[in-house]
């Protein structure tokens, strides 16, 4: 059996909670943690995709990603519970006044604002860690190898965790929320099953910690398997097929029958066992060093509204001609050419 990671490493990974709804909340001079917000764009329809929702309004029972006319729905459904004295969109003048019916805000996207917050936070996690020691994962999310600055900040991770967070949260009003592992797959784990269910401080700070050992005792029996990162609904059903529904089922059929696992997944089914053990290979250095042997160009657009096939050609048409442009500039050359369309299924009866 192959052995664990080396257990001296210490990767932090750190979320912004709700980055685009705190973001909004911050620049109305509101509390993110109190106020009942939306980011989404009304001028789509109702029908448009939030961009993200804030702490207090999930509260009512919303998940990360609605639609707009569900958010309309859930906040009607609730106030039909409550008084109709007035309206409010803090969660502590709701929690006490239960005369009031929810309010909530709609702040329209502004992605270019998100990504300044963005780069000024990067910039505060550099006053602590070189680049080389940070992987951007997202616009809201990094990873962070401190085993080399532990010594010399006297510092436990959680406590050098904890002391970057409050910095952001001085310098911006964002919090967040943060897992620490012994390899980059357990500080993830950590802060998006383990941390999400804790207590958080009254700052909204969540900060949880696995090593191999602990994530076994804790998560082996965890379900859903969509939870765990990079396990989507289709691989789940798969392994639902024979009876596996859990991490420690996974590392149980490693043992006892490891080619089922290759023949359903193929390659892709040693990622699967290695995660099932709480081992991941790869390190902030083979990150940093990774250089793809191919190069490729995109462009990719979300239209404001569903579009005819002829309106959609023309959009189709003046991306390629951009893209030919890119590919003159860098002196390229390709063989192949992929087009994907997405289809607004929601629109189809209008």
């Amino acid at each position: 059996m192959k052995k664990g990671t080396d257990t001296l490493r210490q990767y932090i990974a750190i979320d912004l909670k709700s980055f685009y709804a705190s973001v909004e909340c911050v620049e109305r001079g509101l509390d993110p943690l109190d106020t009942c917000l939306v980011v989404a764009d009304p001028t789509r329809t109702e029908k448009t995709i939030c961009l993200a929702v804030s702490p207090a309004l999930k509260t009512y029972g919303l998940g990360g990603r609605p639609r707009l006319f569900e958010v309309v729905q859930k906040v009607r459904e609730v106030n039909r519970q409550r008084g109709h004295s007035g309206a409010s969109h803090s969660k502590k003048e709701l929690d006490a006044n239960k005369e009031l019916a929810v309010d909530y805000l709609v702040a329209q996207p502004r992605m270019a604002h998100y990504i300044q917050y963005s780069t000024r936070i990067y910039e505060i996690y550099l006053h602590y860690i070189a680049p080389e020691d940070i992987h951007v994962y997202s616009i809201d999310e990094v990873f962070i190898d401190v085993t080399a600055y532990l010594k010399n900040y006297r510092m436990t991770a959680h406590e050098l965790a904890m002391k970057m967070i409050r910095e952001v949260l001085k310098e911006t009003g964002i919090t967040a929320t943060a897992g620490i592992g012994t390899n980059l797959y357990l500080c993830k784990i950590a802060m998006d099953i383990v941390a999400k269910k804790m207590k958080p401080d009254s700052d909204g700070v969540r900060i949880a910690e696995l090593d191999e050992m602990s994530y076994r005792r804790q998560l082996w029996e965890h379900t859903p398997l969509t939870d765990f990162w990079r396990v989507g609904r289709g691989i789940a059903a798969r392994l639902a097929a024979y009876g596996i529904q859990t991490m420690g089922d996974i590392a149980r059929c490693s043992i006892e029958s490891e080619d089922l696992l290759y023949k359903l997944f193929g390659v892709n089914a040693e990622l699967l066992i290695d995660h099932a053990w709480g081992w991941e290979p790869v390190t902030m250095e083979l990150i940093k060093s990774y250089r793809p042997e191919a190069s490729s160009v995109s462009s990719g657009q979300v239209l404001q509204s569903p579009y005819t096939a002829a309106k959609a050609r023309n959009v189709v048409l003046e991306m390629a001609d951009s893209l030919s442009l890119d590919l003159v500039d860098k002196k390229l050359m390709t063989d192949q050419l992929v087009l994907t369309i997405g289809y607004d299924t929601e629109s189809l009866t209008d």
